[in-house]
């Protein structure tokens, strides 16, 4: 149990050394902002990577730990890791752990029970596990953070009183409509004419991006003419090559302009008129988070996650999953007409409204008080 007379001791538990999407982004903006509100953060991951630097940028201590595959013929090195764990859970007295992923969270639990130490599992994805590994999941854990309404749906059979719905954040003065865009996305603006669309987001099949290309291909001549996209993330080995290779043999080659992975996405933000997620799947997409703060209109999958985010009509549209024909339809009705050109301003007061990040680090804070002041009362 924490001191009265200290910051409180937080192992923050990432599933990657790297930066792989929105979640450690949003785990890293959580340590920056919690570690002001009496928290002293330390953070531990598989593997390193710029997350960990990310982390030791902030002054966090940072420690490699493997986590091994949860397979019944890996139990032993499984209960090597365990017991490592909890003796360093021990000697760096730590009051609780913060786990974003399921391998984590169950590994992490076995060691932090036995020593007192209450878990919160960061839940960031909808998308459903087997029924008894989210059964497992849930009584894992002493608190679930889920991002999103989707989020939360996974557990709510299970534990809904563990169940704390605290959305992700946007920075509203970082993200701020009057950057100046990206000199290589304004180049693309050569008649004056041109709808910019784009997609920040690993270049992954579920997150959409060949459907994206094909729905664009199929728009009408004189609208396809107009459009440019804007890819930007790191690739998933072969994607990238195959949306190339598509964007060549629809004849869009010239219209796609491909930036890989970007430290600072804001000046490609602000050269956009749309921000594109057509993901199968999602937790709450920081994406498009920040594409509303910029005053970008916004259009997405019709899944969990992105409907927390966009209100049909008001600061965007929602179209049919993993459906090319729908999006290639509702492009066409969107582009066509002027609606989205005010989408984007109240996108932004969407964002201020729902989405503040100044909001996102009392509220955790909150849940951890509540776990470790249950935990004092139960002694």
């Amino acid at each position: 149990m924490p001191e009265n007379d200290r910051p409180l001791r937080v192992l923050y538990v990432s599933s990657f050394g790297g930066f792989q999407g929105g979640g450690q982004h949003s785990l890293r903006l959580l340590i920056e902002h919690i570690s002001r509100l009496d928290v002293t953060p330390l953070v531990a991951a598989p593997q390193e990577g710029d997350f960990l630097e990310a982390a030791r940028a902030l002054g966090c201590p940072t420690h490699i730990t493997p986590l091994p595959p949860l397979r019944p013929w890996t139990l032993s090195r499984v209960s090597r890791s365990v017991a490592a764990i909890r003796d360093r859970l021990s000697a760096e007295r730590i009051d609780l752990v913060h786990t974003d992923g399921p391998r984590a969270t169950l590994v992490y639990s076995r060691a932090a029970r036995p020593v007192g130490c209450p878990l919160v599992f960061h839940v960031r994805v909808s998308e459903r596990e087997p029924v008894w590994l989210e059964r497992l999941l849930a009584r894992s854990a002493d608190a679930l953070v889920c991002v999103s309404s989707g989020a939360a749906d996974r557990f709510r059979a299970f534990a809904p009183e563990k169940i704390h719905l605290v959305p992700n954040g946007v920075d509203l003065e970082a993200f701020d409509p009057g950057i100046a865009p990206a000199v290589e996305v304004t180049a693309l603006r050569e008649y004056g004419d041109e709808i910019v669309i784009g997609e920040v987001a690993y270049l992954t099949p579920r997150k959409g991006q060949d459907l994206l290309l094909t729905a664009v291909a199929g728009l009408p001549v004189e609208l396809r003419r107009r459009v440019r996209l804007v890819f930007v993330g790191a690739e998933e080995p072969g994607f990238g090559r195959r949306l190339r290779e598509t964007a060549v043999r629809e004849e869009l080659e010239g219209q796609v302009l491909f930036l890989g992975s970007l430290s600072d996405v804001r000046p490609v933000l602000a050269g956009l008129d749309l921000v594109a997620l057509p993901s199968f799947n999602e937790g709450l997409p920081r994406t498009l988070l920040e594409g509303a703060a910029m005053g970008r209109a916004l259009v997405a999958g019709d899944v969990a996650g992105c409907r927390d985010v966009v209100v049909p009509g008001r600061n965007g549209v929602l179209l049919k999953s993993r459906d090319v024909r729908a999006w290639t339809e509702g492009l066409a009705r969107l582009l066509a007409g002027d609606a989205w050109r005010s989408m984007g301003a109240e996108g932004r007061k969407f964002v201020a409204e729902h989405f503040d990040l100044a909001e996102v680090a009392p509220r955790v804070m909150a849940v951890y008080r509540g776990l470790l002041a249950a935990r004092k009362g139960s002694r």
